[in-house]
């Protein structure tokens, strides 16, 4: 098999594999949401994006996606069918992956994809298997805590949201790392990140990150943390309701609203926030990390 970089009259090919994808269980989207994300991101698509030939015949895809969170993810090898076999897949990893840093996302089921990432040794990450939930139609609810969306002249709340995180979910965080986290957040909030804070008494107590993804038309949650002492206080549902109520906001299909966000399986604390909440679990994926050789 050989692959080679699309070109602007291969996108009805592409998209017609991208539909493969989506029928394999991934939820990719179609070729308008790729080409939304890609804009939305400043990325190429046709210098990410190869497909892939056997004797002249396009045969699949494989390209790297910019995501939500700022890294990469593997899009494929989407192989169609006879040729989506293991020994096709495990070539086209050994020769796409040595000098790519991304993160691979492998649903449950894809046991031939998951196998030959193994056999590659490419690490799973740290949680390395998380269950996707997904809400609709989210009518918003007014809550009595003073919820903020923070712009980039929040100087003070951004500090104090890098230290809750770095408190609470980073423990082992240096100085340093604080410091490049809270320009990293800084530059989260200016490009096309959300950060919406829970205040009390002028502290900040709690902090969500999210992002609307216009081309897939759904928010992602990325991390919810209330500070440990003000748990159970009602903080993280008015938090988690603040952000719910600016995706319905951004939402074009109000009443279709929807956020999406992972769960570490074994974090039964959060499992039971979400389910309480009204998400529903969509599928369970394991997550893996390809780092450049």
């Amino acid at each position: 098999m050989k692959i080679r970089k699309i070109v602007d009259g291969d996108l009805p090919v592409v998209g017609r594999f991208l539909e493969l994808e989506q029928e394999r269980g991934y939820p990719r989207g179609n070729l308008s949401a790729i080409e939304r994300i890609f804009s939305e991101n400043g990325a190429d698509l046709t210098e990410n994006l190869f497909l892939i030939f056997q004797d002249e015949e396009p045969v699949g895809l494989i390209g790297t996606c910019p995501s939500l969170w700022g890294v990469d993810y593997l899009l494929g090898p989407i192989l169609k069918k006879p040729y989506d076999q293991a020994e096709h897949v495990g070539a086209l990893l050994a020769e796409f992956l040595p000098d790519k840093d991304v993160f691979v996302d492998v649903v449950d089921g894809d046991l031939i994809l998951k196998q030959e990432l193994e056999k590659l040794s490419v690490r799973k990450d740290d949680p390395s298997f998380v269950m996707s939930y997904s809400l609709k139609g989210f009518t918003p609810v007014a809550g009595n805590s003073q919820i903020l969306e923070l712009s980039v002249t929040d100087s003070a709340y951004i500090k104090q949201v890098n230290q809750l995180f770095a408190t609470h979910m980073q423990p082992w965080a240096t100085m340093e790392d604080s410091a490049e986290y809270e320009e990293s957040l800084r530059e989260a909030i200016a490009g096309n990140n959300n950060v919406t804070v829970v205040i009390s008494e002028s502290e900040v107590v709690g902090a969500v990150v999210w992002q609307w993804n216009g081309g897939l038309q759904v928010g992602e949650l990325f991390y919810l943390c209330v500070k440990t002492d003000c748990r159970g206080s009602g903080y993280g549902r008015e938090l988690l309701n603040g952000a719910l109520a600016s995706v319905y906001n951004e939402s074009a299909a109000s009443q279709g609203a929807k956020l999406n966000l992972d769960v570490d399986q074994n974090n039964e604390q959060a499992l039971a926030f979400y389910k309480a909440f009204g998400f529903v679990v969509e599928y369970g994926r394991t997550l893996y990390v390809h780092e450049a050789a």
